[in-house]
């Protein structure tokens, strides 16, 4: 091999043509600024696109940009990849290919195993589960192997290693294989953000031969490029835990009402809550919020982490015409939706979670009825009102400020006191009037002391006259005359 020959570059041009660039230095940078080693022109080329490192044992080509990319044999690369004859490189949109000196040697297959047990596992928020990854070196020398994880969603820092750098073949003169065993640990946080589903990691060991006697760490840190992954699934299990409570607990109504109430969603996937009613006197009817049609029933779906305030629509079942008001006591009821299938694993997963079910403190639906007692009465009044006003003449009461004039119509059996003064029982019908108007039957005036049934009583004063008769004619036939006054002449002797 020439002093300084490790192969020659070809770089396709954009019509088609080719360029061999000789690699004759251990450090090749590949860009399109006026600095770099190989210039390339051509559609998505970085100033600093890539670089080479060339050695006896072989070519590695290590990308240095991250806006467009460096491709080999179809794979994007993020890190130093081998290269052989058959390599196929894009420098961004700009093909090229390599051919190695006949002195140098291609890299060697991978000679780095990677054996994850088990390869799936299963782990429920707050809880730690725990995998062993066995990596077996092939090779015939000392190396230090790193270890990477990383995962498919950004699920913050969930994992951990137990060892991040190994050394397998403990010294340069041991022959054969050799392995070692290390731990990798899942914790996802009791947290909403612990998302249930599944989680692929993907496991990386990264070789890199330790340097020979009078071989720098650095020189035998670049010529190495060899690694091997694997992948292993982690299943997140759900867990159900949720919070409500009702803003207002009694209500007064007529007919229908709605209660505010908030539900707080702390599960770690999107919750589906049935809410219903526990009352005594099966009185109340309510609706879900999530039902579209009152003959199916629809979960309220709560997001993961999140919460939801709303009014929930509650009514009695008749209405309350008469009267005053009446309450029914009850309680709201939120719980999963049972048909749900994270639901059910979530039960599998902790049967004896004691937070499936929240039922409310005592809540009171009062209702009003639509004509309360107060409301009745002045009715009643106001009817009574409008037949008296369409009574007839003969039995109408009448009352004006300083009259009251009164028409009675009923039969006298016995005789009619009238203070001291007895009228006769012939006497079907008397009219008092405290102004004195005549009656139409006794033609005489009174005044009101007491009435009872079948009998009205009244105080003839003497000194009043009848209308109708002049003073100084005498009563008329039949006409009852008062002997208040012979009475009280009477008595005043005596006194």
């Amino acid at each position: 091999m020439t002093d300084s020959f490790f192969g020659t570059l070809t770089i396709i041009q954009p019509d088609r043509s080719e360029r061999d660039y000789v690699l004759s230095s251990e450090t090749i940078q590949i860009g399109s600024a006026t600095g770099a080693d190989i210039r390339v022109f051509g559609e998505q080329v970085a100033r600093v696109h890539a670089q080479l490192h060339c050695s006896p044992q072989g070519i590695w080509l290590e990308p240095l940009d991250e806006r467009y990319g460096t491709w080999v044999d179809g794979e994007r690369i993020e890190r130093e990849v081998s290269l052989d004859n058959s390599s196929r490189i894009l420098f961004g949109k700009v093909e090229a290919y390599i051919r190695l000196a006949p002195d140098v040697k291609a890299s060697s297959p991978s000679r780095l195993s990677l054996s994850p047990a088990p390869q799936e596992l299963a782990v429920e928020p707050g809880k730690v589960a725990t995998l062993t990854l066995t990596v077996h070196n092939l090779a015939d020398r000392v190396r230090t192997v790193e270890l990477y994880v990383w995962c498919d969603k950004d699920n913050g820092d969930w994992c951990k290693l137990s060892e991040y750098s190994i050394t397998l073949l403990d010294h340069p003169n041991s022959q054969g294989n050799d392995s070692k065993t290390v731990t990798i640990t899942f914790a996802p946080p009791l947290e909403p953000e612990s998302t249930a589903g599944e989680y692929t990691y993907t496991i990386e060991a990264r070789a890199r031969p330790l340097p020979d006697n009078g071989t720098s760490p650095h020189e035998a840190g670049k010529n190495q490029t060899e690694s091997q992954k694997t992948t292993v699934r982690l299943h997140v299990l759900p867990y159900v835990t949720f919070d409500a409570d009702v803003v207002t607990r009694k209500v007064r109504t007529r007919f229908d009402s709605r209660f505010p109430v908030q539900l707080v969603n702390r599960s770690n996937f999107d919750l589906p809550l049935l809410i219903s009613v526990d009352e005594p006197e099966d009185v109340l009817t309510f609706r879900n919020p999530g039902t579209r049609f009152r003959t199916k029933v629809t979960p309220l779906v709560v997001p993961a982490g999140r919460d939801w305030t709303g009014e929930l629509p509650l009514a009695a079942r008749r209405w309350r015409l008469v009267g005053g008001s009446r309450r029914y006591p009850f309680k709201l009821i939120v719980a999963p939706d049972a048909e749900d299938q994270r639901v059910k694993r979530a039960r599998e997963a902790a049967p004896q979670h004691e937070g499936w079910t929240w039922t409310s403190k005592d809540c009171a639906f009062e209702q009003v009825a639509l004509l309360p007692y107060w409301a009745l009465l002045l009715l009643l009044l106001l009817i009574a009102l409008l037949i008296w006003m369409d009574w007839p003449e003969g039995a109408r009461i009448t009352f004006r400020p300083g009259t009251v004039t009164t028409s009675v119509y009923q039969p006298i059996t016995d005789q009619l006191e009238l203070a001291g003064s007895v009228v006769a029982p012939s006497v079907t019908a008397l009219v008092f009037d405290v102004d004195g108007v005549v009656s139409d039957t006794l033609k005489a005036p009174g005044t009101f002391v007491a009435s009872g049934e079948g009998l009205v009583v009244l105080r003839m004063d003497a000194h009043l006259q009848a209308p109708g008769r002049k003073k100084g004619r005498p009563a008329q036939p039949g006409a009852p005359q008062s002997t208040a006054h012979k009475k009280k002449k009477r008595a005043t002797p005596q006194a």
